[in-house]
């Protein structure tokens, strides 16, 4: 019935989608109303500066740049201040720009701040690496401050460009930084793979891939020097064919009004905490470099119950660490020994820079691994598995196809899957030899947790058109508004009882309880019992919608000794439990009034039960230990709704002083009480 119940919500939700209803699950007014400011196409590189190729161990190559830079900090908070350092080619003025990119109607950016006019200074360039095995291969750049900047507060979380402009000579070219805001609960974080794009950053003449004379460079690498990838964008962006994809992610999560906040992997990396106050965390499209602070706090979110969905593959594949720089500000080196590994000997060798496959699968965290095969061709992903509820609202079959999503690194479940990992599509990647199945899967972690992995670096691009994508895929974007539709839903409150303790055959009243309000249509809560012959519960309840709480009732049967029964609530994926406990219906007292009679006269007997009487009453079977002087009744009836009921005890004449014993008998349990008959005539 639950799995009836999650696909009624998210038929709700793609019907919802599909003919543009507003669907208030997702509506996010900060990024709904600053999407709808003001937006400019001027963020883009109109002429960039001379940072063309790759691979270069030549320190001419990176000094013969326009105009470059780099942040202080991947990602600031609101009110806090990050610095910028640039390098002029000469001491001409430049223009420096902020723009904060989103949707802003398609244009896809908004200008925060500039042009700021200020003044050439050609940097000096940093002393070339030296390549390993003499050397790390670090490149460390001690440029002074060209412009600092307190973050204003009501600059909206985000990623920023910084724009570098020089007109003579004419070049421009980005700096890339995350404005977060730590106060702000969002119930989506995305995460930037700022590790990766440093990975990938060969400036200066070294990076975790760059090799001279058939040998890799270095296995160190510094966030003080500028992005040499997409003109300093790293890899947020792809431009004139470089490798970047997160930017189609953030349009289209902006064009949508998710309500969305954004951090680094290297905020991720130091705030153990930071997951825990959002429902569902987000990885983008190739996120390859983790540290084990990452791995672990990832992890031990989703254990806490937040979602995850890795919008792309061969995340989590190699291990890094983090190093202070030169001047000691934390977290600016990476260490990445990969193939070099057996060079690595930290104090711990849970840290070796190694694949982490070799130390902690990757796939225990994400449900698939990085399957090794590379094809720039975009491939189609094949769905395979259409019933499940991810595919509500696409009215795709099994067999069809997502076009031009599949690559151009892709993703496999394999034996380090967790256990009930569902495969969603099963697709041949790539056409030609040698050839593997990628696939998209789906897991529920004991916390409840789903995890959603594409199995493909190009999702995103079937989300949003901006390059190189080739075109908006509407079953990317359903199956995507699918995962977080559920993610978003309130979560299940601790389900509540009262009271805790019933006797058998009387009610108690449960209450289930949502985080926010339920969605248009209601929340049904799927209930059961672990025992409906004790207590038995309705199938489900229906909080109304708008509302948080619902009650329904429990009822019970009669029982001859006490039980403990759980009674279960279940919603999106989320199961709550409380504990009722029913005893049994049993006499608690019986007390006669008065207890000593002169012969031939009446004592009055009172039974008392623990709790009221079920529908019909109950019968006490009613005995006396010498019914020749005090007789009682064969049995008495305590009413429906009552807890007592009296009787008459007569007495006879006796010539001596007796004592009697009135009992009362029900379910098993009696009580007794003494009654005294006298004489009528005292003794001689």
């Amino acid at each position: 019935m639950a799995r009836s119940c999650f696909q009624r919500v998210i038929k709700a939700v793609a019907f919802c989608l599909c003919f543009n209803i507003v669907v208030q699950l997702h509506a996010a007014d900060s990024i709904a109303v600053e999407n709808a400011k003001p937006g400019t196409s001027l963020w883009q590189l109109t002429y960039p500066a001379n940072m063309w190729g790759s691979g270069s161990t030549d320190p001419n190559v990176y000094a013969n740049v326009e105009i470059q830079g780099y942040a202080s900090r991947t990602s600031v908070n609101q009110g806090d201040s990050i610095n910028f350092y640039i390098r002029t080619i000469n001491t001409n003025p430049y223009n420096l720009s902020i723009f904060r990119i989103g949707w802003y109607n398609g244009l896809g950016g908004r200008l925060m701040l500039g042009p700021v006019t200020l003044p050439g200074v050609v940097q000096p360039m940093p002393q070339p690496p030296i390549f390993q095995p003499a050397g790390t291969g670090l490149v460390e750049c001690n440029w002074n401050v060209s412009y600092s900047l307190t973050i204003p507060t009501d600059w909206v979380s985000g990623y920023y460009l910084v724009k570098l402009s020089t007109s003579a000579p004419r070049g421009e070219s980005y700096i890339v930084f995350v404005v977060r805001d730590d106060a702000r609960n969002a119930p989506i974080l995305a995460q930037a793979s700022f590790a990766t794009y440093l990975a990938y950053n060969e400036w200066g003449g070294s990076s975790l891939y760059t090799t001279y004379a058939g040998q890799k460079t270095g296995y160190k690498v510094s966030f003080n020097r500028p992005f040499w990838p997409n003109f300093g964008a790293g890899n947020f962006l792809s431009l004139y064919g470089g490798v970047g994809y997160e930017i189609n992610m953030v349009r289209w999560l902006e064009s949508q009004g998710y309500d969305v906040t954004y951090a680094t992997d290297l905020d991720t990396h130091e705030n153990p905490t930071l997951l825990l106050s959002h429902k569902v965390f987000l990885v983008a499209a190739h996120d390859e470099y983790w540290s084990w602070n990452m791995r672990d706090n990832v992890e031990g979110a989703r254990d806490a119950g937040i979602h995850l969905a890795f919008l792309g593959a061969n995340a989590s594949y190699w291990q890094v660490r983090f190093e202070p720089s030169s001047t000691g500000d934390l977290d600016r080196t990476m260490v990445g020994y990969k193939e070099l590994a057996a060079m690595d000997h930290p104090s711990d060798p849970r840290y070796t820079t190694t694949l982490w496959r070799n130390i902690r699968p990757e796939g225990a965290m994400i449900g698939v691994e990085y399957n090794g095969i590379s094809d720039p061709t975009p491939g189609n992903i094949v769905v395979t598995n259409t019933a499940h509820w991810l595919f509500g609202g696409t009215g795709l079959s099994n067999g069809d196809v997502l076009p031009n999503v599949l690559g151009y690194e892709t993703d496999s479940i394999d034996s380090n899957s967790p256990p009930g990992t569902i495969d969603l599509a099963h697709s041949p990647f790539p056409t030609g030899a040698p050839q593997v199945y990628a696939d998209m899967s789906i897991y529920t972690a004991a916390s409840g947790a789903n995890v959603f992995a594409t199995g493909s670096v190009w999702w995103s691009l079937g989300l949003d058109s901006y390059g190189p994508s080739k075109g908006v895929v509407s079953g990317v974007q359903q199956i995507t508004a699918n995962f977080l539709a559920l993610a978003l839903l309130p979560s299940l409150s601790p389900l509540s009882l009262n009271p805790t303790t019933v006797i058998g055959g009387n009610p108690s009243t449960g209450t289930v309880t949502l985080s926010g309000p339920a969605p248009a249509g209601g929340a049904q809560v799927i209930l059961s019992s672990s025992d409906p012959s004790v207590a038995n519960v309705p199938p489900s309840v229906t909080i109304p919608g708008g509302a948080t709480t619902a009650t329904f009732t429990v009822n019970t049967s009669g029982v001859a000794a006490s039980n403990t029964v759980t009674i279960f609530a279940s919603y999106a994926g989320q199961t709550q439990t409380a504990s009722l406990t029913v005893i049994p219906l049993i006499i608690s007292s019986l007390t006669l009034n008065p207890t000593s009679v002169t012969g031939g006269n009446p004592s009055f007997a009172t039974v008392t039960l623990n709790g009221p009487a079920p529908a019909g009453g109950v019968q006490v079977t009613l005995s006396s230990s010498d019914p020749s002087v005090a007789s009682v009744p064969p049995s008495v009836l305590v009413p429906a709704g009552a807890t007592s009921t009296t009787f008459t005890v007569p007495t006879n004449l006796v010539i001596f002083s007796t004592t009697v014993t009135i009992s009362a008998t029900y379910n098993a349990t009696s009580q007794s009480a003494d009654l005294t008959v006298h004489s009528l005539i005292p003794l001689l």
